[in-house]
């Protein structure tokens, strides 16, 4: 018996090992995209040889370039079928009635708490956002609040296009890499930029060198959170320095609130 054994991971590694201790079979061919993976578990026996699957290299290559443009040709081609057949397409279920001029790409804690600021300083602007997010937990908080909730992954490029976003004034996106699955800000601004040549975009990043790459993909401005929070906090610094953080405190809560009140959203 001949065994062709793909992966050399773990299991892979495991089943290698026992099998060297049985002699049921002839020889074992084992298969992984990482041949140093592939050598170090056939060196157990003699009757192991190893090889490197190139099919796999050049699917992880290639899919996500793929994967990129049919994101892009999908609708197209669909509104062309349409076309040649007569039919008329309808706007999708979700589609929006109104263009949105923001649109909040995340909903987790910077977006619940860039969500209350507008709603305190800018309410009237609500009626006109848009928030998309997979994991919509306040979604019945969000809308009472006259915001429209779309339910969808970032990464889904055709969803967003029917929230409305290729059609945002703004957009922000208030996600950092470390929180999306799957993609990064790079990658969502880069999709933006193409689908809505005149929003302004506004990404998140955690570092600094990140910047210059996410304004390069297209984002109009981007908010490195931590510098940001630090920038926040250091006229209370100052002010405790200073022997006035009793009236800083003060007027901080009369210009935004007492923390413990200011977002609902935040829990």
């Amino acid at each position: 018996m001949r065994i062709l054994l793909v992966g050399a991971g773990g299991v892979g590694g495991a089943f290698a090992a026992i099998a060297a201790r049985r002699d049921f079979f002839e020889a074992i061919v084992i298969a992984d995209y990482d041949l140093a993976s592939a050598e170090h578990a056939a060196a157990v026996d003699e009757r192991f040889t190893s090889a490197v699957i190139f099919a796999f290299i050049l699917t992880a290559v290639l899919s996500p370039a793929l994967f990129r443009l049919a994101e892009r040709t999908f609708p197209r081609l669909v509104h062309a079928v349409a076309r040649i057949r007569g039919e008329q397409r309808s706007a999708p279920i979700d589609a929006p009635r109104t263009r949105p001029r923001l649109a909040i790409l995340g909903f987790d804690h910077i977006g619940a708490a860039l969500f209350c600021e507008l709603e305190r300083h800018s309410p009237a602007l609500l009626e006109r956002t848009v928030v998309v997010d997979l994991n919509m937990r306040l979604r019945d908080l969000v809308q009472a609040r006259g915001a429209r909730v779309v339910h969808a992954d970032l990464a889904n490029y055709e969803a967003l296009r029917h929230a409305g976003v290729d059609q945002a004034e703004l957009i922000v996106i208030a996600l950092t890499d470390d929180q999306l699955k799957g993609i990064d800000n790079l990658h969502i601004t880069r999709s933006l930029r193409a689908d809505n040549p005149d929003a302004m975009i506004i990404a998140s990043a955690t570092r600094g060198h990140q910047v210059a790459g996410l304004i390069e993909a297209g984002a109009s401005h981007v908010y490195l959170w931590p510098a940001e929070t630090a920038a926040g906090l250091l006229p209370a610094i100052e002010a405790a320095l200073g022997g006035e953080l009793t009236e800083y405190v003060r007027r901080h809560e009369r210009e935004h609130g007492p923390p413990a009140e200011r977002c609902a959203l935040l829990g």
